[in-house]
């Protein structure tokens, strides 16, 4: 059964069933608020966080033109004016494109050179990206993009970045390295929610991919935004099913 709890500060919690995963959706009012929602997620096997950037960031650079919101027919959850980040294989923003019905509006970009990601991925989705219409864009660093000129000029109604990761390795019994690779997520984390509060629009959402996972969960994600006054909104599950074609792939260090 599907049981919804509303509560005046805007919390929801939703279950559907015993065996399923849980989603948390909110908009805290403290940072207390925040870090108890976030463990109450528990279930979720990953999960798509949703924030907002701080009332009162200025606006210099003009909007990508909007279209209507994303109906249910479309099944998308985005519309034109959606950069997406780090997309390893471009099988995600191929998805976006399909489910829009073109690319027109999409900004689909990756932090490697096109040659890298055609020797990492052979199989891919550029081509596809570009033949809908999609800009594509190589070298794309996310802790630098509003020095990038081929982004800087636009705001976004949407900046997603899924699954962020450094080089750096997780797994190691090496509680050191472990610790190296959690400060260094940290720091790319932070530096892109300055970097992407610059470029959405004032009612944009930036959305990050993350694994439910204790690793993950030292990266305290929710800290780092609210560290860049970008405001927590909502974490739902993430369902790589809903967008056709994607291909999730780790990205390895010298693979």
């Amino acid at each position: 059964a599907k049981l919804g709890v509303p509560q005046t500060n805007g919390v929801t919690l939703t279950t559907d069933g015993p065996n399923r995963r849980q989603a948390v959706v909110f908009v805290a009012n403290s940072a207390d608020q925040q870090t108890l929602l976030w463990h109450q997620m528990a279930e979720v096997c990953g999960a798509r966080v949703t924030l907002m950037q701080a009332v009162g960031v200025p606006s210099p650079t003009p909007a990508l033109p909007q279209s209507p919101a994303a109906s249910p027919a479309s099944g998308s959850p985005y519309t034109q004016g959606t950069l997406i980040v780090g997309d390893g294989n471009f099988s995600f923003s191929a998805a976006v494109c399909t489910l829009l019905g073109g690319g027109q509006g999409i900004t689909a970009t990756a932090y490697d050179r096109e040659e890298d990601v055609k020797s990492k991925y052979p199989v891919n989705c550029v081509s596809q990206c570009r033949a809908i219409g999609a800009q594509v864009h190589f070298g794309l660093d996310a802790t630098q993009m509003i020095r990038d000129s081929r982004v800087n000029g636009t705001q976004y109604r949407f900046i997603v970045f899924n699954f962020p990761h450094t080089d750096h390795q997780q797994t190691s019994d090496d509680a050191e390295e472990v610790e190296i690779s959690i400060q260094a997520n940290k720091l790319l984390l932070s530096s892109f929610f300055m970097q992407a509060k610059r470029l959405v629009t004032p009612d944009g959402e930036i959305h990050v991919s993350v694994k439910d996972r204790m690793i993950y969960r030292r990266w305290e994600l929710h800290k780092l935004a609210s560290e860049r006054s970008v405001r927590l909104v909502r974490i739902v599950p993430f369902e790589g099913d809903n967008f056709p074609g994607y291909d999730h792939v780790a990205t390895r260090k010298g693979e």
